[in-house]
């Protein structure tokens, strides 16, 4: 009978790993990056993770299905379409154990541009230095900036409201005025076409006080 070989150990291990928390985008994200990045937890014991991307929840159709990731993260690389997406991620451990999918996440991608705002208009105040300037609604916008130059300045204004009184003005000197629209994605209008203003002191002088008339002593004069 001969010798024993040397010998040699291995382990059985049928325990999945835990399940991978996701980090970010946070669940309903909508953005204009059609080349997102995700993030998630790293998990002890990780060997592998694999990510899912689908327009639809079952993810019955991966638009993307990759399952050799090493790192708790990713980034597309084929530019998605304009859509609403889900996501989910599971990890592998050295054994071959799969863990159970991540609750899934929702994002959209959305690269087109609101209108831009329409009716722009601006009016120099009656009491003069100011400029009132007013635009319709645009749906979908969660910020307005407007732009405004004259001779030798200009400047940005940024607001969620549909009028803006812009004060501490040059009474006399044209300004000029245009405005765009962001929308919750990020994506910007292009500009409206400018209007002008020029603001003026319309309001009168107040009365003079203490008026006196007073007859002088060699006569025939006040």
């Amino acid at each position: 009978m001969s010798d024993w070989s040397d010998v040699r150990s291995f382990t059985v291990d049928t325990t999945a790993p835990s399940i991978p928390v996701l980090v970010s985008p946070s669940d309903a994200y909508i953005t204009n990056d059609d080349t997102p990045g995700f993030e998630w937890d790293d998990v002890v014991g990780a060997y592998l993770y694999q990510i899912q991307i689908d327009n639809d929840a079952d993810f019955s159709s991966p638009v993307i299905d990759v399952n050799d990731l090493t790192s708790s993260a990713y980034t597309v690389i084929t530019a998605l379409g304009e859509d609403d997406y889900y996501w989910q991620v599971r990890v592998r451990d050295a054994a071959g154990n799969w863990s159970d999918y991540c609750t899934a996440r929702s994002f959209s991608v959305d690269t087109t541009p609101p209108s831009i705002p329409a009716n722009l208009e601006a009016t120099a105040e009656p009491e003069g230095e100011s400029i009132t300037i007013s635009y319709d609604e645009v749906t979908d916008a969660v910020l307005y900036k407007i732009s405004w130059s004259r001779m030798g300045a200009s400047g940005i204004i940024e607001t969620t409201k549909l009028s803006y009184t812009h004060t501490g003005l040059i009474n006399g000197v044209e300004y000029s005025y245009q405005v765009k629209a962001k929308d919750a994605s990020g994506n910007w209008s292009d500009y409206s076409d400018a209007v002008e203003a020029t603001p003026q002191d319309t309001t009168p002088p107040s009365i003079p006080a203490n008026l006196e008339a007073t007859a002088e002593p060699e006569g025939e004069s006040i």
